[in-house]
């Protein structure tokens, strides 16, 4: 991976320690999925592809709504 993809997903799960405190979510980046929350493995999915092309500053809003579940 490169240096600039490492980044922005340490910064998307900086963001989930931020909004969710103690709940103990976390945030998985993966090719392929969609933008869900994932209530029985406490999980939020985040598609590699959203990340790459839209970047961490997009991301965080829909991260934000994805909380909000």
């Amino acid at each position: 991976m490169l240096t600039r993809e490492l980044d922005e997903i340490v910064r998307m799960k900086l963001l989930c320690a931020a909004l969710c405190r103690d709940a103990g979510v976390s945030v998985v980046v993966r090719d392929g999925v969609p933008w869900c929350w994932v209530p029985d493995d406490n999980q939020i999915l985040v598609p590699a592809e959203a990340l790459r092309n839209s970047g961490s500053a997009y991301c965080s809003g829909v991260l934000s709504h994805e909380v909000g579940h």
